[in-house]
């Protein structure tokens, strides 16, 4: 971790920090952040984890902040407690296409948590191949007022902060499910039922699955290489095996 002085940035300027990071292989990776100096004090606020994250679309997603006091160098008139902290979460959505983000027109129920420093998403509510931004905004308000008695505005309405995370959501891995479970035993002369209809796409993705069936045998192969005991392979989610091949 790199510690800067306060006195080494400007108020209302924005810096960016890079990142380049490399492995022993030389394999190199840069991140980079963005950070603006507000003139007034602000409470730290760090959505935990990495900037950018992924997901798949089946798993529930719960994103935790951490909030930390503005450090008050100066009396500012204002009484601060971490229970008057507000909390506000938001979600925005990206355009592949030009890479800016706009509202993903959720309502705030499909991210609610009791608790204000959680986002909690349930699996199955976001878009897999998609990128979502989640911000929280926090702000201070007096514990004891929120006006001076004078009715003046509380200075402390504009102590205020926020943190953003990025969530990629990836796409699940098919799930392929052969009926009778990993193993079974056919009886003679009896043929044999081999489905695996049953198999589905957890994301849900239009269009058919394509089944590749591969067989092996303990038999062994004959001199042309011909497997012993024909084994056949279809591309279909069911096939039925002749008792003759069995």
């Amino acid at each position: 971790a790199v510690v800067l002085d306060a006195d080494w940035l400007v108020s209302g300027a924005s810096y960016e920090f890079s990142l380049l990071a490399e492995n022993y292989l030389g394999i190199r990776s840069v991140a980079a952040h963005v950070m603006a100096k507000s003139s007034l004090p602000a409470p730290g606020v760090a959505i935990q984890g990495a900037e950018l994250r992924s997901v798949y679309a089946s798993d529930a997603l719960t994103l935790s902040v951490d909030v930390a006091l503005p450090n008050l160098a100066c009396d500012t008139g204002c009484n601060l407690t971490l229970s008057s902290l507000a909390y506000e979460w938001s979600v925005q959505l990206r355009d592949d296409a030009t890479g800016r983000f706009a509202s993903a027109g959720f309502p705030p129920s499909k991210y609610y948590s009791p608790n204000p420093t959680l986002a909690k998403v349930a699996g199955g509510t976001l878009t897999a191949g998609l990128t979502y931004r989640f911000t929280v905004g926090v702000s201070v308000g007096d514990a004891d007022d929120d006006d001076d008695d004078d009715g003046a505005v509380d200075p402390c309405t504009k102590l205020n902060n926020s943190d953003s995370a990025l969530v990629f959501v990836a796409y699940d891995e098919l799930v392929p499910i052969i009926s009778g479970g990993a193993s079974r035993v056919a009886g003679y002369g009896c043929d044999v039922v081999i489905d695996a209809s049953s198999s589905y796409d957890p994301d849900a993705l239009s269009g058919k699955i394509r089944y590749e069936w591969t067989c092996s045998s303990d038999l062994g192969v004959d001199d042309d290489g011909a497997l012993l005991g024909g084994c056949p392979a279809l591309n279909a989610s069911v096939f039925e095996i002749g008792r003759a091949h069995v």
